[in-house]
């Protein structure tokens, strides 16, 4: 199966590509010492004292690989609190998030005009059906030049049959 991968994307610039090994630290602090940890090393001059009375400061945080991230989070925002500044979260990776949601949320309401579209004439929603089965066809007997044509015959078909109607009566 790989090497059908390896063929599906022979004509895509990828960049060169190493194995690497990830090593993480096996210290652990438990859960309930968490806060001391987290004050104690706020704490310091270089990251305490420019945290002032009456400030806004934004507390980024994102959840992957990191353990108790809530914890730890509700611990710098106390010691914000405690300085007498205003705390807020913001998430670490919300550029990736909101582009991932925002693209699947596209997707699913493309997807329901199209559906809604396919609908309104049942040759519409056969052309659609073989399309399919010719991309399918074409993977399950390892193609990979007959799968991609196929998935660009059907994305064009597609796109044709999105520009025939009328997509504001589908948004709704």
């Amino acid at each position: 199966m790989s090497s059908v991968i390896s063929q599906l994307c022979a004509e895509v610039d990828l960049p060169r590509m190493i194995r690497v090994k990830q090593l993480f630290d096996r210290d652990r602090i438990e859960p309930e010492d968490i806060p001391q940890a987290i004050f104690a090393q706020l704490s310091r001059s270089e990251l305490g004292d420019p945290i002032k009375p009456g400030k806004r400061i934004a507390i980024t945080c994102g959840s992957r690989g990191v353990a108790n991230v809530a914890i730890i989070t509700r611990a710098i925002a106390d010691f914000i609190k405690s300085k007498g500044a205003k705390p807020f979260v913001i998430p670490a990776s919300g550029t990736l998030t909101d582009r991932v949601f925002g693209t699947l949320t596209q997707l699913i309401k493309a997807t329901r005009v199209t559906r809604s579209n396919e609908a309104t004439k049942a040759t519409l929603s056969q052309q659609v059906k073989e399309e399919h089965q010719s991309i399918i066809e074409a993977i399950s007997l390892q193609e990979p030049e007959t799968a991609r044509l196929a998935a660009r015959q059907h994305m064009e078909g597609a796109s044709r049959r999105l520009g025939s109607m009328d997509i504001k009566k589908f948004m709704a």
